[in-house]
């Protein structure tokens, strides 16, 4: 931390055109040059092998997702349609008490409802969470490997060297280390 702002000192004085103090050039000195390594994650996290795996999965589970809230909605409304046909038969407090379960019941199956979706993103959010971290772990490798002491992502970058790139390195990393994620979601 000492070192970061002394070498902030340095720059400051050096844009102000003020006077570098001895000390503020020794640590100007011991600093090595920047050393640029340049990785597109957005594509890596698409392109993997990894990420690939867990599409489908993601697919399958927001089919029975949509299937199950299909479902409850088509139940309810059977539910709704019954309780207006009883509506004539019985006493309006009847009524009135089978209405009140209803709505507390509708009330329920839409949090059970939203609490799966919850769950379904939270499963995607972890798997993809394994390869963002794996990602990152092999790109700190590279970066060490190559001396780097900068890694920055493609996507803050406008122009640079293609040798700069560690993007293809990263991928085919990545897809022998893990090719493929299991999306792990709770049961009810």
């Amino acid at each position: 931390m000492k070192r970061i702002r002394q070498t902030a000192v340095v720059v400051l004085a050096l844009l102000l055109g003020a006077p570098v103090l001895p000390s503020a050039q020794a640590v100007a000195q011991q600093l090595s040059a920047p050393v640029i390594a340049i990785i597109d994650v957005q594509r890596i996290l698409e392109e993997s092998a990894a990420s690939q795996s867990i599409r489908p999965q993601m697919e399958k589970l927001r089919e029975t997702y949509e299937a199950e809230v299909r479902k409850r909605e088509s139940e309810l409304r059977a539910a709704e349609q019954e309780l207006g046909r009883q509506r004539t038969l019985l006493s309006p407090e009847a009524f009135a008490e089978r209405r009140k379960a209803f709505e507390k019941q509708a009330a329920a199956d839409q949090r059970a409802v939203q609490e799966r979706k919850r769950q379904i993103d939270r499963g995607f959010a972890e798997a993809m969470g394994q390869v963002r971290n794996t990602l990152l772990k092999i790109a700190a490798d590279i970066a060490s490997e190559r001396s780097a002491n900068i890694l920055l992502p493609k996507s803050f970058v406008v122009l640079s060297a293609k040798e700069l790139d560690i993007t293809a390195e990263a991928l085919n990393r990545l897809n022998r280390q893990i090719a493929s994620v299991r999306v792990t979601v709770p049961q009810r």
